[in-house]
This record gives structure tokens, C-alpha cells and sequence, in this order.
């Protein structure tokens, strides 16, 4: 069995869907670079109403939450 929804992947009978998701990657020099590419990616998906990950520095996880905060997302 498969589905046409984009979100998901690989149903089978029985089995729950998988929800696919992009891994992005990239090299950056500041935190102003990291920023300007995290940012945009992370809200695409909390717009967008999926769940998102970012596996990251503890530093860079607070630049995250700083900037993402003040949109009312709470940063883990």
C-alpha cells in the first residue's frame, strides 16, 4: 500500500506510516551564518505544523532559543 501524502513514506498494511524528514547540514563561520540558515529551516517546519530537530552545540542551541524565543517556541 502507498500514500500520495508528501509527509509521510513506506506504509505498509499493519504498519504506521513513517514520517520522512530532511537532514540538513552546513559549515558556517559565525553565528550570524549559523543563524541565517538555521532559522529559516526551523520555521518553515513550526509554520508548516511539524515537529523539528536541531542537533547542535549547547552554544548554538541558546542563539536558537534567543532567536526563536521571542516567536514564542520553547527551545529544548
Amino acid at each position: 500500500m502507498s500514500t500520495d501524502s508528501p509527509q509521510q513514506c513506506g506504509p505498509e498494511r499493519g504498519v504506521a506510516p513513517a514520517i520522512r524528514f530532511e537532514h540538513l547540514a552546513c559549515v558556517y563561520d559565525s553565528d550570524r551564518e549559523f543563524l541565517e540558515m538555521a532559522v529559516p529551516f526551523l520555521e518553515a517546519g513550526l509554520s508548516a505544523g511539524r515537529p523539528v530537530l536541531a542537533v547542535t552545540t549547547a552554544a548554538n542551541l541558546e542563539l536558537i532559543g534567543d532567536t526563536l524565543g521571542t516567536r514564542g517556541v520553547r527551545v529544548l
